[in-house]
């Protein structure tokens, strides 16, 4: 019997072949795939040796003529998989190479689209985009990613917002409790993007552009029914209990 879950098959899986079509999820590079259980409507996760491409043709070209909007939403993903990554206990040495490659170059592009609302960039803006998130997508590959992408499925799922701005739409909570435990990887990375902090957070929080949400306890404790102490929780700075989430979903 096939459960594509539990990775057991009755027959060797195809070798994937990859057309880069947005700059965002960074999985011409990771071995991670995201899929929707049509049962539940909710999102889950399969990764291994079989999800890694055998082939990828990354070409920003084929970018260029994806909506504002959605540009918009898939760079914020791409800059959650750096964020979040950066701040776990695997981020290492090599992929700080990656990160002081690929991070200037996503906040370089947010920047562009903050200032150029609902224009679509240009081929340099798209093409720093694109391999941005491909740099980030070797940091997702390695590190995971932290609270804000389990958090932000109940935003696709129930509010039908898009993963980037829904991942995005945490980042202000996940950066406070980084600068509360991980003080100095914190200054680092606006030292890193030459910005304020708070500067960083207005423009994200504008680009994500989703009105306040607060879910009831009740509610909060409902959505928390789904996880089993998940290493996204693990791996956040300070770590991340069922209270805290509770915390952040009413606040």
């Amino acid at each position: 019997m096939m459960d594509i879950y539990k990775r057991v098959y009755d027959h060797t899986p195809l070798p994937i072949i990859l057309v880069g079509t947005t700059a965002g999820t960074g999985s011409e590079v990771s071995a991670v795939s995201v899929l929707t259980v049509d049962e539940t409507g909710m999102k889950r996760s399969i990764s291994g040796e079989d999800c890694y491409a055998k082939a990828a043709f990354a070409d920003s070209r084929y970018t260029h003529t994806v909506p504002y909007d959605t540009t918009v939403s898939t760079a914020l993903d791409a800059m959650a998989h750096a964020i979040e990554g950066y701040f776990t206990p695997k981020y290492n040495d090599i992929l700080s190479m990656y990160g002081k490659k690929g991070i200037p170059m996503i906040w370089e592009g947010l920047c562009y689209l903050y200032k150029h609302q609902n224009e679509l960039p240009d081929e340099s803006i798209r093409e720093k985009l694109y391999y941005g998130s491909i740099y980030a997508g070797f940091i997702l590959n390695t590190c995971g990613t932290a609270f804000p992408h389990p958090l932000g499925y109940i935003l696709t799922e129930n509010y039908h917002i898009p993963h980037g701005k829904a991942c995005a739409y945490f980042m202000p909570a996940f950066l406070e409790r980084a600068k509360k435990y991980a003080p100095e990887k914190y200054d680092t990375w606006f030292k890193m993007l030459d910005v304020s902090d708070a500067t960083f957070i207005s423009v994200v929080q504008n680009l994500t552009n989703v009105e306040k949400i607060r879910f009831t306890p009740e509610e909060a404790k409902q959505h928390i029914k789904r996880w089993n102490n998940p290493k996204n929780f693990s791996v956040t700075p300070g770590g991340l209990s069922n209270d805290d989430v509770v915390n952040i979903l009413t606040k």
